[in-house]
């Protein structure tokens, strides 16, 4: 079994660095909130929180909104679910990948879709039939910022993760954290993203555990080609444990 934990130590590791500032500058420039149609804002003071005993369908499910597509300018902020997920079917794509768009707050994040200050907490279980997990989105396309997950348990059929199982090409995960968690999965487990082809800027990961079979991540378990990871904070108290040989 390869092992890597660090309790006083960090791991820094950047791809892409040459590039990487201006292209997520320029992705951040085509943010624009004031273009946002419909908004769902929690709570000021305390976060709007999900609650339930269980929300349960087929397929596009989530805490909050189950899908939004690709024109849907929708705004979710200072929103918090604890209540588990479960997505009981799954659709393939033209790859060949299933999905059944299950999340915490969102199934699918469309790419002119916002999620800021959004969490999931020690009751986000999602089990879904599809490929990847992630306690606060399956599927981002769009824009994660500040958002949170800590105490998880995800178990997908292949890719897993504590905030999102999959991050597109061109989509950004922004200052971001998981912490004091537990990421399981079974071919792939990142403590943040299971498999990453967009950016992540500036993610906070600390007291995680992530165990899986394949490649594990302290950040994602598997960054592709056009995938961006700036790291900023060090990365402390992290325990990945695989039976493959992909480990960092």
């Amino acid at each position: 079994m390869n092992a890597i934990t660090g309790n006083s130590g960090s791991l820094t590791a950047q791809y892409h660095v040459v590039d990487a500032i201006d292209s997520i500058a320029g992705l951040t420039s085509k943010l624009n909130v004031s273009d946002i149609a419909f908004v769902i804002n929690g709570q000021t003071s305390e976060y709007q929180v999900s609650r339930l005993n269980k929300i349960e369908g087929n397929i596009c499910v989530g805490g909050i909104v189950g899908f939004s597509n690709e024109e849907s300018r929708l705004y979710i902020k200072n929103t918090t679910n604890n209540t588990p997920i479960f997505a009981n079917q799954d659709i393939a794509d033209t790859n060949n990948s299933y999905f059944s768009y299950a999340g915490g707050i969102i199934g699918m994040v469309g790419s002119k879709t916002v999620l800021e200050n959004c969490s999931a907490d020690s009751l986000s279980m999602i089990a879904s039939k599809g490929d990847y997990c992630g306690t606060i989105c399956e599927t981002n396309n769009g824009f994660l910022l500040n958002c949170s997950a800590s105490v998880i348990y995800s178990n997908a059929r292949n890719y897993s993760a504590g905030l999102c199982g999959l991050n597109q090409n061109n989509a950004m995960i922004k200052n971001c954290s998981a912490d004091k968690a537990s990421v399981i999965g079974q071919e792939m487990a990142g403590a943040l993203v299971a498999v990453n082809y967009g950016y992540i800027q500036n993610p906070s990961v600390n007291s995680i555990t992530v165990v899986c079979a394949g490649a594990a991540g302290g950040v994602a378990a598997y960054n592709g080609e056009s995938g961006i990871i700036l790291l900023v904070h060090n990365m402390d108290d992290i325990n990945i444990s695989s039976t493959g040989d992909n480990v960092g």
